[in-house]
């Protein structure tokens, strides 16, 4: 059993590895190619995209080279709050689209 934790472990920090290229070059492609701060959805995805590789890339970072205890929670604590302020802002901008396309949706009802 111990090999074959160690086994999906091994596979887990592949895809890690492996994951670090499209999640780090997408943002940065969204951001120079693309008109994403017009937009909400342009913007939204543009956070979440930048906060999940802050996370990936972190991840590879504390593997290759283990940083001392503070650092790596103050690392952590940053990555955290970036994930976590894109999900709010994800879905502040949901709930606000909704909340549009309902008000339309009353007022097309009362035509």
């Amino acid at each position: 059993m111990a090999s074959l934790t160690h086994i999906l472990f091994t596979v887990a920090q592949i895809i890690v590895f492996v994951l670090v290229v499209p999640a780090t070059a997408f943002p940065i492609v969204y951001a120079l190619f693309f008109h994403w701060r017009k937009y909400d959805a342009g913007r939204t995805v543009m956070v979440a995209t930048t906060a999940l590789a802050l996370l990936v890339d972190m991840s590879v970072v504390m593997e290759l080279v283990p940083p001392p205890p503070l650092i790596r929670a103050a690392i952590t604590v940053f990555v955290l709050l970036a994930i976590l302020t894109g999900s709010v802002y994800k879905l502040t901008v949901l709930l606000r689209k909704l909340t549009n396309q309902g008000c339309i949706r009353e007022e097309d009802a009362k035509r």
